[in-house]
């Protein structure tokens, strides 16, 4: 199963390593995840907002964005087709245009998108893009 993940997922996970967001993000699992490579981006533009709030020097969190990252394929955003660009526009204008590389690589990869942000899943669903996923979803597949 093809999975797209978003920021607030990772942040998350990285928030706490023990929550069932890092469970399943960091073992084994027969999910196959995927971000655009945007993702890197909003990451560490919010480095000091992670680091203030984990408590820990830079260096760990360093590790720690690693140990997460190796289970994440960074897709650059340059391979996907205009066409799913020009889709996700549409999906996300009125939602939250931030998160266009997320739908528009979701529907590239023909992939789930799991995120935590409650607006952006009932605007997409509105929109028609039903692919959108929680970590309740996940634990039950597993």
């Amino acid at each position: 199963m093809r999975v797209i993940v978003d920021t607030n997922i990772v942040f998350s996970a990285m928030l706490n390593t023990h929550s069932n967001i890092a469970e399943i993000l960091i073992k084994s699992s027969p999910f196959e995840f995927y971000a655009p490579s945007y993702i890197l981006q909003e990451l560490n533009k919010h480095n000091s907002k992670l680091h203030s709030l984990l408590g820990i020097p830079s260096e760990e969190i360093t590790v720690l964005k690693k140990l997460i990252f190796e289970r994440i394929e960074i897709i650059q955003e340059r391979k996907i087709q205009e066409t799913f660009w020009i889709e996700a526009e549409r999906l996300t204008k009125d939602v939250d245009h931030d998160d266009i590389a997320f739908v528009a690589l979701a529907l590239h990869l023909d992939a789930l998108l799991w995120t935590g942000d409650k607006k952006l899943s009932k605007g997409l669903m509105a929109g028609g893009f039903k692919n959108v996923i929680d970590a309740q979803y996940l634990k039950a597949q597993l």
